[in-house]
């Protein structure tokens, strides 16, 4: 404890504390006094976890040391010793001069829990210093004690706004149905926060009466309260808030839209799927997140083509997992989106729906065309080649791609990318698929085609963007590495077209 470094002082007092004999606790002891402040109250946490007679006497004097630091650790050990002494010392400190003291005090005895310690807190709820009243509103929440009940429903009205935070907090911990009532009235309180935190407690209370405020608390004119009442309403997961979560879709707040989305999709109800595909349209970047989420935790097949053009249409919007949520759920994988047709849109249609439109119109058709045969798994032999390769350098890079090459190349191309799809394979497992298909046709390592192919055929650009929603972006790089395609120009097809 004298040992210059300042961090070898205070792992010592740690470590005595551990060692728990006469010597440590006598070192101790004589530490209470020492120079360095950090020094002083370990040694008072380090008593505290002796917790003998000699280490609780000490720390009962303690609570009149000079250091204030020292003070309320000593309160905090004597709260973790908990015995009959530790208890009564405590219950006269919520008297102590030092306020630190006071509030340290109530902390300990909800610790503790015991009955004492309860009656205690509950008349502390009365006390004049507004810190040990929150402090023991939020005590007794931690204890669940129902006796508490009613002091908390008459601090609800407690001139400071942090001990009403603190007891609506606490009644909606204990989750008693007589809390309701107090807590309704507590969503037209001056603060914001108690506002909040009494919905948020109605939601954990989630009683009939409960749910009938939150639903009318959906059109408080804070819109904190209009959140924390959607967010409570989607975990109490009750079917009569849908239509007004519906409506709180459309609320000028985008944390309430948000929330209300988020809210519905936990509820799970079908209803919801249409103003949930509306809601993918939001101004608001981040409601179209949530109400793609929540598609993904209720919505069916039908609903994956409109998730998918919103993707198309924010590039960066990659990091939502609703197509595979739903496509996992359906068994619904992306080969049917490919050759899917998109239902042809009104006149007010957008560009790009327009433009998906035409491209799966294209899709199917080729997709009607007879392919050529690959067969990724048969042993490699000079009839297992699909199609005639002309000249002897079609892997060099310099080679302009003929014309045969390039039809040969977005069959080839359209196949493996199809399998990607229906498969999903792995970095690992589509290593072997791609060197097969590239043994077979080595045009796969022809750069220069392979470029040309992607620029002029937007059709195939679709269908690689699509392969990466499906596989992964790791795994689609696979098919390019033996042309030796740079990432930036693989990043340059991705983007929309």
């Amino acid at each position: 404890l004298r040992h210059e470094d300042s961090d070898v002082r205070w792992r010592a007092a740690e470590a005595l504390g551990k060692i728990g004999n006469q010597e440590a606790i006598s070192t101790l002891i004589k530490a209470l006094r020492h120079e360095d402040s950090d020094i002083r109250w370990r040694a008072a946490e380090a008593l505290g976890k002796i917790g003998n007679q000699e280490a609780i006497s000490t720390l009962i004097k303690a609570l009149r040391h000079e250091d204030s630091d020292v003070r309320w650790r000593a309160a905090e050990a004597l709260g973790k010793i908990g015995n009959q002494e530790a208890i009564s010392t405590l219950i006269k400190a919520l008297r102590h001069e030092d306020s630190d003291v006071r509030w340290r005090a109530a902390e300990a005895l909800g610790k503790i829990g015991n009955q004492e310690a309860i009656s205690t807190l509950i008349k502390a709820l009365r006390h004049e210093d507004s810190d040990v009243r929150w402090r023991a509103a939020e005590a007794l929440g931690k204890i669940a004690n129902q006796a508490a009940v009613s002091a908390l429903i008459k601090a609800l009205q407690d001139k400071d706004s942090v001990v009403r935070l603190r007891a609506a907090e606490a009644l909606g911990k204990i989750a008693n149905q007589a809390a309701v009532c107090a807590l309704i009235k507590a969503l037209q309180d001056e603060d914001s926060d108690v506002r909040r935190r009494s919905a948020e407690a109605l939601g954990k209370i989630a009683n009939q009466a409960a749910v009938s405020a939150l639903i009318k608390a959906l059109q408080h004119e804070d819109f904190s309260v209009r959140c924390s009442a959607a967010l409570a309403l989607g975990k109490i997961g009750n079917q009569e808030a849908v239509s007004a979560l519906i409506k709180a879709l459309q609320d000028e707040d985008s944390v309430v839209r948000y929330s209300a989305a988020f809210a519905l999709g936990k509820i799970g109800n079908q209803e919801a799927v249409s103003a949930l595909i509306k809601a993918l349209q939001d101004k608001d970047s981040v409601v179209c997140r949530s109400a793609a989420k929540a598609l993904g935790e209720i919505a069916g097949s039908e609903v994956l083509h409109y998730i998918w053009e919103l993707k198309l249409k924010i590039p960066s919007w990659d990091k939502s997992d609703a197509i595979s949520k739903i496509q996992e759920r359906c068994k619904f994988y992306n080969h049917e989106i490919c050759y899917s047709v998109l239902n042809e849109e009104t006149n007010n249609a957008d560009p790009l729906t327009s433009s998906l439109n035409t491209l799966n119109q294209r899709l199917k058709i080729m997709s009607e065309k007879p392919p050529v045969q690959m067969n990724f798994h048969a042993p490699i032999t000079s009839s297992s080649v699909a199609g005639n390769v002309e000249g002897d350098n079609i892997s060099t890079q310099n080679n302009y791609p003929s014309t045969e090459d390039i039809a040969k190349l977005e069959t080839v191309l359209e196949q493996l990318l199809e399998k990607m799809e229906q498969d999903k394979p792995t970095v690992i497992d589509a290593q072997p698929i791609v060197a097969q298909a590239v043994e077979s046709n080595p045009v796969l390592k022809n750069r220069q085609a392979i470029e040309q192919v992607i620029k002029n055929n937007p059709t195939l650009k679709v269908r690689l963007q699509r392969a990466v929603t499906a596989a992964g972006i790791e795994t689609i790089k696979i098919l390019f590495a033996p042309a030796g395609i740079p990432i930036e120009a693989f990043k340059a097809w991705y983007e929309p077209i």
